[in-house]
């Protein structure tokens, strides 16, 4: 598969369809702004309990 370097591919996990597109339109501007090759969007978690949430 021949992918120019100015491309920028996001990957959205199966499990996240609702993703809102502004946070994917974040995660290619970060690639691009720090030309890295490739990132992991995180959200740090206010509480245990959302840690053990299922659905979320």
């Amino acid at each position: 598969m021949q992918i120019a370097d100015s491309e920028i591919i996001v990957n959205i996990q199966g499990d996240e369809p609702l993703i809102p597109p502004v946070i994917v339109t974040q995660v290619a501007q970060n690639l691009d702004a720090y030309q890295v090759n490739m990132a992991t969007l995180g959200v740090k978690l206010a509480t245990r309990e959302e840690l053990f949430n299922q659905m979320r």
